[in-house]
């Protein structure tokens, strides 16, 4: 029987521990009909390749795809998500792990409620010291994506339809690829869902994923002000976004780094130690 889902887990100078941890996430999901297409992004120096390779018999349907250059997160999705064949598409952070009910939770609300074309889920957020805090985010999180993101892109399971009908990533955008993308979509009417339920655990790691944070925040920024008409801001919305935004934009990257755990998660959703 042909699978109905792929999906797609990025890779980028990850360690092997690191890749080991996702991966076997993939396997141990109690879902298990879905292909996985892995994309190494720039050249293999740390032989990810060799790892991944073991997996072809733990697996379905498994593909690797190196490219040789660094062509961003963006240019790599749009590639691989227009080969996909498949309804839905899932993602998956190198350096994070899904929990084993994550892909079985989210294809039943995506097949049981005909409006839901993009639902994500809450996360356990852990930090380097391993502590780990539990972020709740609530069902229905569209109004508040002028905002911030209004799921959490790796935990993201998606029609593929909606690509096709709404728009791709701008492979122009380095940084807040997602944030972009999502904005276009909310603007054509794309609502955008959460499962309350711990499905995947975030890894913090100032070295890696988090280490350009001021860039990030800057982007995001940007993004916010290009589209506030059309998001239709209010004073209030604007008074948020120079004297919140706007000066975490200028914060030292030390001091950054430790608040912006509790900053990036979604303002709809509320954590628990």
């Amino acid at each position: 029987m042909t699978n109905n889902l792929t999906v797609i887990v990025n890779f980028y100078q990850e360690k092997q521990y690191q890749v080991i941890r996702a991966l076997d996430s993939l396997v141990l999901q109690t879902y298990k009909k879905f292909d996985t297409i892995v994309a190494i992004d720039g050249k293999d120096k740390l032989n990810i390749k060799s790892i991944v390779d073991g997996y072809h018999n733990k697996l379905d349907n498994l593909k690797v795809v190196v490219f040789d250059n660094n062509y961003g997160l963006a240019y790599i999705k749009n590639n691989i998500i227009q080969q996909i064949n498949t309804e839905f598409i899932a993602f998956l952070d190198g350096d994070d792990e899904y929990l084993s009910d994550k892909l079985k939770l989210q294809m039943q609300a995506i097949n049981n409620d005909s409006k839901i074309a993009v639902i994500g889920c809450s996360i356990q957020a852990i930090d380097e010291s391993n502590h780990v805090r539990n972020f709740y985010e609530k069902f229905d999180c569209s109004n508040n994506l002028k905002y911030k993101v209004p799921v959490h892109h790796p935990t993201i399971m998606i029609k593929k339809s909606v690509f096709d009908k709404y728009g791709y990533y701008d492979n122009n955008k380095l940084t807040s690829e997602d944030y972009e993308l999502f904005i276009r979509w909310h603007l054509q009417g794309v609502r955008f869902y959460n499962l309350e339920e711990h499905l995947y655990k975030y890894y913090r790691d100032t070295s890696g994923k988090n280490a350009n944070l001021n860039k990030h925040l800057k982007s995001a920024f940007k993004l916010k002000l290009q589209y506030s008409n059309k998001l239709r801001y209010n004073i209030t919305d604007y008074l948020k976004l120079f004297f919140i935004d706007g000066l975490l934009c200028i914060f030292p990257r030390q001091l950054l780094k430790h608040i912006y755990f509790i900053y990036n998660i979604n303002i709809c959703g509320k954590n628990v130690k």
